[in-house]
């Protein structure tokens, strides 16, 4: 089978017949995790053989058919260099089906980590846990807590690069906005915690770092500003108003959570931001605001950000970076 399918199956017979031999290999491991079987798919050198086998694998670890021994079997797949990108995915979905071997996963991944990655390397990480939709911040947050803070405990990475990949998340979500007239599907759970986990590690960084934040909020506040200040804007595009209202309202609220944990000598400053953002959030009657932006964004928007300063990330991130420092 892997040599058939090592090349472009040519003709219509023996397209037929591959595909007969997968629906049956398919059925077969769906009643069945045969260790045999799957052994067999995962030592193939032809990768759509062995994208059957470990999808197989992954249904028996998550359904605790196979204990966390059977992880070694990862790295016996071909090439080498995909096992961390394997290691991701399986992570992820594990954490899809809440699977207790999701910790078992993430440890294999930190230990195979010997030295810091680049940030390249970290984003090669992050990509294959990226949810349904393509975003880092999930329904329920756990990429920060449950994937990154061992890798920051063993100094795999730090928290600047960390924050530029958060930082980076959000800003790509606004301006994408801002060009396509997206709804920004705010939801508090999600989006709102992955702020605020943003705005945490700000706390960390160093005043460089921090004023480069500061410096790219201003780009994309200015762009908003441009749209909602141009006259007749409502009328001119009502789509393209809203959006930049939204984008205004989530960069906002942002803003007064790194203003309460952070003190940023910025030029120009970050409270001069606050104070030119709310401006623009007093343009949008109270009439609109109900209907036409996410509720929820709101809410978050009127939130007390002083209570970040107790959130128990901020206290893990401390006390990780202090037994880092101590190794």
């Amino acid at each position: 089978m892997s040599e058939v399918c090592a090349q472009p199956v040519k003709g219509l017979r023996p397209n037929v017949l591959v595909i007969e031999v997968f629906k049956r290999i398919c059925l077969s491991l769906g009643f069945d995790k045969h260790p045999v079987q799957i052994e067999a798919l995962l030592h193939s050198e032809t990768s759509i053989v062995t994208w059957v086998g470990l999808h197989a694998f992954k249904d028996a670890i998550n359904k605790g058919v196979w204990g966390v021994e059977t992880l070694g079997l990862i790295d016996q797949v071909t090439p080498a260099s995909a096992h961390r990108t394997i290691l991701c995915w399986l992570i992820n979905e594990a954490n899809y089906d809440e699977s207790d071997v999701k910790h078992h996963l993430i440890a294999k991944l930190t230990q195979s980590l010997e030295r810091p990655l680049s940030d390249q390397e970290l984003q090669d990480i992050l990509q294959p846990v990226r949810g349904r939709i393509g975003r880092l911040h999930h329904f329920t947050p756990w990429i920060l807590e449950s994937l990154l803070l061992p890798m920051l405990e063993q100094k795999t990475v730090d928290t600047a690069q960390v924050s530029r990949e958060w930082f980076s998340e959000l800003t790509s979500q606004w301006r994408g906005s801002l060009k396509d007239n997206n709804s920004l599907y705010f939801k508090l759970e999600a989006d709102g915690a992955f702020t605020d986990e943003l705005a945490t590690l700000t706390r960390y960084l160093a005043p460089e770092d921090q004023k480069a934040i500061v410096a790219e909020l201003w780009k994309i506040f200015n762009a908003l500003a441009r749209t909602i200040r141009q006259p007749f804007s409502a009328q001119v595009s009502w789509q393209s108003h809203i959006r930049a209202h939204e984008v205004n309202l989530w960069l906002y609220a942002l803003a007064r959570r790194i203003d309460a944990l952070v003190d940023v000598d910025a030029t120009p400053s970050l409270a001069e931001l606050l104070l030119e953002s709310a401006e623009i959030i007093d343009r949008l009657p109270d009439t609109y605001r109900d209907y036409a932006t996410s509720t929820e964004l709101l809410t978050y928007m009127k939130g007390d950000p002083d209570q970040l300063k107790s959130h128990s990330l901020g206290h893990t991130i401390t006390r990780l970076l202090l037994a880092a420092s101590k190794k």
